[in-house]
């Protein structure tokens, strides 16, 4: 599986966190990535679980001994989300459990049914999804004892279901996905129409349709993504740095759009998700 941009920052946020969780070998072209992590706050301040923009949307399952709470909505314990292109924050009290299941940034639409621009900044409980045995798997996941467990019920679930569907993907927006992501957001959108053959109009709205947002602000995110990877890896002298390997016209557009994904500057995001802040 390649490597994938974490939501949170996993240092500061989580106890423990595991990205080496495996799956069956023909989930991988589903499946990006699977994250399991444990959290623990105390009673009286709630625990906070920041998501940033990654391109991607995914299945979340939260064990928490308390509501887990989104803009001030109690969610289900299972859910479907989509695009995230504004930074959202979950919180819950005491120990929470969770396994997240990244999904490719095309698939909402072919696996489950509805349009992934109706999920972008938002999730869908699973028992709402078009589609039988969405409480059924809930309730397997409860009974499970462990993240081992959790990850195998999850897996056949969507083994299941991807069997039954006989799942089609459009080839010209898994194509288009692909070449964006790989050049990190640095690629010319008309020449992607030229390669796939489509209109300008038609790309749009299919991209939207499958992957929730605009090409063009998912070739943005992109370019975060490979600039927030390279921020956590400290693999840089100076700010600067990132911007130009990123394709930024300088430091300021860098911060802005850090900024605008984020809610933090690049130096108050270091500040303030670091061990020991």
């Amino acid at each position: 599986m390649e490597q994938t941009l974490l939501p949170f920052c996993i240092s500061y946020l989580f106890e423990q966190i595991d990205i080496t969780c495996t799956i069956p070998q023909e989930l991988h072209p589903y499946v990006k990535s699977v994250l399991s992590f444990q959290q623990f706050s105390t009673d009286h301040q709630a625990g906070g679980m920041p998501f940033f923009p990654d391109g991607c949307p995914g299945i979340m399952y939260v064990e928490s001994e308390t509501d887990v709470i989104l803009h001030e909505k109690k969610l289900s314990s299972l859910f479907l989300y989509g695009q995230t292109i504004k930074p959202i924050n979950i919180h819950t009290y005491g120990r929470a459990n969770a396994v997240i299941f990244i999904l490719y940034p095309h698939l909402i639409r072919s696996l489950f049914g509805i349009r992934a621009d109706e999920l972008r900044d938002n999730c869908i409980d699973f028992e709402l999804l078009p589609f039988p045995g969405g409480k059924y798997v809930k309730e397997q996941l409860l009974a499970s004892q462990n993240t081992e467990n959790r990850i195998e019920v999850m897996s056949r679930f969507l083994l299941d279901l991807i069997t039954r569907k006989k799942i089609t993907m459009d080839e010209s927006i898994t194509y288009a996905t692909s070449r964006l992501t790989q050049s990190k957001g640095d690629l010319s959108l008309k020449a992607l129409r030229t390669d796939i053959r489509v209109s300008e109009r038609t790309f749009e709205r299919k991209f939207r349709e499958h992957v929730g947002i605009s090409p063009r602000l998912y070739a943005r995110i992109c370019r975060f993504r490979s600039a927030m990877m390279q921020l956590q890896s400290e693999d840089y002298s100076r700010l600067s740095d990132i911007a130009y390997d990123n394709g930024y016209a300088d430091q300021s557009h860098f911060i802005r759009t850090f900024q605008e994904f984020t809610g933090y500057t690049p130096t108050g995001f270091l500040a303030g998700f670091t061990r020991g802040s």
